[in-house]
C-alpha cells in the first residue's frame, strides 16, 4: 500500500461494500490492509448460510464489520444452487454443457444443493449510504444486483466487479452488459485485475496441471471508476476515499493523482503538497 490513508483526512471512515463476502483459498481482499489501518468499514452480504455464518464468527469482535446473511438481487424470489466447490454457487444455473468443454472445470460446478431464497435489493437495505467503494462477486448475478443499486451507484466512485466472458451459467449477463450497465451510471471501465482460464478439451498441460491457464478467458475481475467527466459533481470526501481506493488497493497513481488535482482546483487544499515526490514513476507535484 501507498501512504494515501495515513495522509488525507477524512470525515469518516471509508465505506465499503462486499456482495459475495464468503473467503475462499483463493480470495484477494484488497481492502483489508484499510481495515487494518482503521480507516474503513465494511458491509459484507453472503448468501450461502454457512461462508455467512464462517464470516460472522471471525468479525465477531470488530464493529467495524457487519455482515448481512442473505442474497442480493431484484427483491424476488429466487432459487440459490449450492455447488460442489461453495465459490461456485450461484442463483444462476451451472452451465455444464459449456463448463465441460474445458479442463477442471464442469466438476465444481455441480449442484448439491438447491434453496429457494428471498433476495433483497441493494437499494432497499437500511443505512448503507454513503458508500465509496463497491465490491461484486456472486457468479452470475452481478447485473441482477447493479440494476437494483442506482442510489447505491450514485454514492459510490470505485467498483470492483467479476465478469465472465463465457457463460458459465445459464442466461448469464457477460462482461458487455456490465459494462454498459455501469457506463448508463457513469462509470468507466479501466482495467482487468487478472483473468481465469482453463485448457479447452482434449488439450491437456504438459505438466499435469489440469487447472493451468489457456488460452480462452473465462473470466475476470474488471475494475470501473467513476467518469471522470462527474468528478466536479463528487464531494471533497468522495475525492479524497477515491484518491487513496486508487491508489492503496490498485496502485493508479496517475488516477490518484488526478483526483487530488480537482481538489486543489476546486478546493483550494493542498492535499497534493501532502504526497509531493514520485510514486513508482509517477510525479506527484505540489501544486497544479
Amino acid at each position: 500500500m501507498s501512504a494515501f490513508h495515513e495522509i488525507l483526512p477524512f470525515e469518516r471512515p471509508i465505506s465499503i461494500i462486499d456482495v459475495g463476502a464468503a473467503e475462499y483459498e483463493s480470495t484477494e481482499l484488497r481492502y483489508r490492509a484499510l481495515q487494518d489501518a482503521g480507516k474503513a468499514r465494511l458491509i459484507g452480504f453472503e448468501a450461502n448460510l454457512v461462508e455467512a455464518e464462517r464470516l460472522r464468527r471471525k468479525h465477531a469482535d470488530d464493529p467495524s464489520v457487519r455482515i448481512h446473511p442473505f442474497a442480493l438481487g431484484d427483491g424476488g424470489l429466487h432459487e440459490l444452487r449450492i455447488c460442489r466447490h461453495p465459490g461456485r454457487s450461484s442463483l444462476l444455473e451451472p452451465n455444464l454443457d459449456m463448463a465441460r468443454r474445458f479442463q477442471a472445470f464442469a466438476e465444481w460446478m455441480e449442484v448439491t444443493s438447491r434453496d429457494s431464497v428471498q433476495t433483497v435489493r441493494l437499494d432497499d437495505v437500511p443505512d448503507l449510504l454513503p458508500v465509496d467503494y463497491l465490491k461484486l462477486d456472486v457468479q452470475g448475478a452481478e447485473l441482477m444486483v447493479l440494476e437494483n443499486a442506482t442510489e447505491v451507484l450514485a454514492s459510490c466512485s470505485v467498483v470492483e466487479c467479476e465478469a465472465e466472458f463465457l457463460p458459465q451459467y445459464v442466461n448469464q449477463p457477460l462482461f458487455s452488459e456490465i459494462e454498459q450497465a455501469l457506463r448508463r451510471a457513469w462509470f468507466l471501465f479501466h482495467s482487468f485485475l487478472g483473468y481465469g482460464s482453463r485448457f479447452i478439451c482434449p488439450a491437456q498441460p504438459s505438466d499435469g496441471d489440469l487447472q493451468a491457464p489457456g488460452g480462452q478467458w473465462i473470466w475476470s475481475d474488471a475494475l470501473f471508476v467513476r467518469d471522470f467527466r462527474q468528478w466536479h459533481r463528487m464531494s471533497l470526501q468522495q475525492l479524497r476515499c477515491m484518491a487513496v481506493l486508487l491508489a492503496d488497493l490498485y496502485g493508479e497513481y496517475d488516477f490518484a493523482l488526478a483526483a487530488l488535482s480537482e481538489i486543489n482546483q476546486r478546493f483550494g487544499l493542498d492535499d497534493l503538497g501532502l504526497v509531493a515526490g514520485h510514486i513508482d514513476g509517477v510525479v506527484v507535484p505540489r501544486q497544479v
